[in-house]
């Protein structure tokens, strides 16, 4: 998107959820390469105070950090306290849990960390901000935006991320019912469902490549599913992922599309806590 476009329509201040790395970085340079100045959020202060340095000096834009971990209740209540009278009016919110290996082999505390920072952080950010974005729209005429980081992975079944993948596919209906609802109240919610992403957390996981579709940038997704914003309510960024969407979960039995996956996750090294 370019240069100022997206500030004129969500305003000048943007909130990033999982800032420090990753796709949540990359979202969070795409937006300064706009214009806008950001609030980022994240669990550890010092790679967080680095990214917004770098954002403030590289971009010439305001940073502001919020040391916040999602997989606690009513993440809304703490990203309000920076909010204050800044026009912001979109968030992104990537930050994930995904517990690798069989379900049953699990500590259930991991995946019960799924649940919260995946969906149960997502449905609060959501209605806060889908709620404060209303209000500026009746007030102003000013959309608001929210993204909610999706996978491929929620498309379907994925043994050895079977609860990550489940929570994905709440994050992808989820974000079609509210943006459909949420469109002529001044709210644009769409589910950006990216494919494998050159990330710290794919690469420390990861033991080999395993088959499927190719890894992407972080930047790249970050583009796509930026332009798409007010478009759609979701979106597969890069054309070989929305080939690989369509061949897996759109051409051969549901039961076989689990298995092609199985062969994709099963190279996952296991791990109890992966943030991605």
């Amino acid at each position: 998107m370019k240069k100022n476009r997206i500030v004129e329509k969500y305003g000048r201040w943007a909130a990033v959820m999982g800032a420090s790395e990753g796709i949540g970085f990359a979202f969070a340079e795409e937006l300064a390469a706009a214009g806008l100045s950001l609030i980022l959020a994240a669990r550890r202060e010092a790679p967080l105070l680095k990214a917004a340095e770098y954002l403030k000096v590289q971009y010439k834009i305001d940073t502001e950090i919020l040391i916040l971990d999602l997989s606690l209740p009513n993440p809304w209540r703490n990203i309000e306290t920076v909010i204050g009278e800044k026009d912001l009016g979109l968030i992104i919110y990537n930050a994930a849990a995904s517990p690798i290996g069989p379900f049953l082999d699990m500590d259930l505390n991991a995946a019960q960390r799924t649940v919260a920072v995946n969906v149960a952080s997502p449905l609060n950010v959501v209605h806060g901000a889908g709620n404060l974005f209303r209000k500026r729209w009746m007030e102003t005429g000013r959309r608001g935006g929210i993204i909610l980081l999706s996978s491929l992975s929620g498309l379907g079944g994925t043994p050895y991320v079977a609860a990550y993948a489940a929570s994905k596919a709440w994050n992808i209906i989820f974000a079609e019912g509210t943006g459909a609802e949420a469109r002529k109240e001044g709210v644009d919610i769409m589910a950006c469902i990216a494919g494998a992403t050159d990330t710290p957390g794919y690469r420390d996981s990861v033991v080999k490549q395993g088959p499927g579709a190719p890894v992407q940038s972080s930047r790249a997704v970050a583009k796509s599913a930026v332009r798409a914003l007010g478009r759609k309510t979701s979106v597969i960024p890069g054309f070989l992922n929305k080939i690989v969407a369509v061949l897996i979960y759109g051409r051969i039995r549901r039961l076989w599309a689990t298995a092609v996956l199985g062969r994709s996750t099963a190279v996952l090294r296991h791990r109890d806590d992966v943030r991605l």
